[in-house]
């Protein structure tokens, strides 16, 4: 049984880090493209209604799928049960949405977001349909449909975003490119996936997966508002340029943290949740992803800090310059999230979902007190809020596991830092050469050069445990 879950569980890595890859890749190229037609501008006003759709989006898909991924048992019963109170739901949002679209233009006092608002969040209609296929794919650890219809989705709506951009629509441009991506991946998922819906549902089941869903739901969708809250601060008291620089820095870490972070933790849940009777077991996973994450993102992400001027000269031209201290705040952030993640990742597995709810209750009112003070200073100031309160969250976020999985706050931190020091070293030794009067692209090439050396050289003289892991990985792949 435990050669079969590490088994799925590097199967799953493997594709869902796959599916990442190309749809952040995609993603990558075709907003490169979209960055040079389109406006900084128009940008922000897509960014407005991204916020909208990410709170209307967590309260459709988050809860009800984590309990039917967390639920050892869960049935047909169970899925086409949770498809029809998503859905009604999803179709419940946007009833709602579509009458208060006005006061969405309002509130951001741009009067085209109300045909912009009811034609953009359509999605939300099909919402809770494509969440239920997912939770069918990620119960069963079925990652490389997931890859299949990610790349399908992303190709085909980048397409059409792109020609639309060409012909001149402007923001409709982004509007057509999210509706292609949202129905495109629908289709695309259920013709990968064996499981049909049917007229089945039963209350009682409805309420067995409220009784989890809705702690899980009320936390995540705090956590939504509040990683929302800098975007929603900044578009209704600066403009939407500002709103589209920030979200363009910020782009590009998570970009790199969907990719890694995001695989480990579609994975990392059900596979724990399989074993969650086993609390050491779910201990020494946690332990071991927190360790492995922790090298790989802090190597990227550190990179990215180091080269971020030129970098972003190079992919968006330099109208976009001013968003690059976003994208350094972003990279710290992001960097920093590890902890808290995994440590989230846990709790759901394990069933705790009351204490996920008391972990944004305690969380919260310190985030605000940040944003607020941050939004007074100015926009740069609000997104210096982002590593210090990652900081605080993190600590935070390792308490409940201490008794839980009797995983010490100490050796989460040992866990995390041969990272740390390697992080530090490199930017220490390579951050200088950003002084150096030479062409962008030879810049960034020296300096990604003079962080793979340092950071991997010093991993492979200590023997990192990481680095061993890893290279063991690829040696497997070679040999097959």
């Amino acid at each position: 049984m435990a050669d079969y879950i590490r088994n799925k569980v590097f199967s799953g890595l493997i594709w869902s880090f796959a599916e990442k890859i190309g749809s952040q890749g995609i993603g990558f190229v075709v907003t490169m493209v979209l960055a040079r037609l389109l406006m900084p501008e128009q940008y922000g006003l897509i960014a407005m209604l991204t916020i909208v759709m990410t709170l209307c989006g967590c309260l459709v898909t988050c809860g009800f799928s984590v309990s039917l991924i967390q639920k050892k048992d869960a049935d047909d019963l169970d899925f086409n049960t949770t498809l029809y109170c998503s859905t009604f739901l999803g179709i419940v949002l946007y009833i709602i949405l579509f009458v208060c679209a006005p006061f969405v233009a309002l509130f951001f006092k741009q009067p085209d977001l109300t045909l912009l608002t009811r034609v953009y969040t359509i999605s939300l209609l099909w919402s809770g349909y494509n969440s239920t296929l997912v939770a069918y794919i990620s119960k069963h650890m079925q990652f490389r449909k997931m890859f299949v219809r990610t790349v399908i989705a992303n190709v085909i709506s980048g397409i059409v975003g792109i020609l639309m951009a060409c012909q001149g629509f402007g923001v409709w441009a982004l509007v057509a490119q999210n509706f292609t991506s949202s129905i495109v991946g629908v289709i695309a998922l259920q013709f990968s996936v064996e499981w049909r819906p049917r007229l089945k549902f039963a209350w009682s089941r409805a309420k067995a997966l409220m009784s989890f869903s809705l702690n899980v739901t009320a936390a995540d969708f705090i956590g939504c508002v509040f990683n929302e809250l800098r975007g929603l601060l900044i578009g209704k008291f600066f403009t939407p340029a500002d709103l589209a620089l920030y979200n363009k820095g910020c782009h590009l870490p998570q970009l790199i943290s969907n990719n890694i972070e995001g695989s480990l933790g579609a994975v990392l849940f059900p596979a724990m949740s399989q074993i969650n009777d086993d609390k050491e077991r779910v201990r020494q996973m946690l332990s071991k992803s927190m360790r492995l994450s922790s090298y790989v993102m802090f190597f990227f992400l550190g990179t990215m800090l180091v080269v971020a001027e030129p970098l972003i000269r190079i992919l968006f031209t330099e109208r976009w310059i001013g968003c690059v201290p976003y994208l350094q705040f972003m990279c710290l952030g992001k960097m920093l999230s590890i902890v808290s993640n995994a440590n989230l990742q846990a709790l759901k597995a394990i069933g705790e979902g009351k204490a996920l709810l008391k972990l944004e209750i305690y969380k919260k009112p310190v985030f605000l007190l940040m944003a607020v003070i941050g939004t007074y200073l100015g926009t740069f100031a609000l997104a210096a809020t982002i590593p210090l309160y990652t900081v605080y969250a993190a600590f935070v976020n390792m308490k409940p596991n201490k008794k839980f999985l009797s995983y010490e706050i100490k050796n989460q931190l040992l866990d995390l830092l041969p990272a740390t020091v390697l992080f530090l070293l490199m930017f220490m030794m390579i951050s200088p050469l950003n002084s150096l009067l030479m062409p962008d692209v030879w810049k960034i090439l020296l300096q990604v050069a003079g962080c793979a050396i340092v950071y991997i050289g010093i991993s492979y003289v200590f023997k990192l445990d990481s680095l061993i892991y890893i290279m063991n990985i690829v040696r497997k792949k070679e040999c097959k």
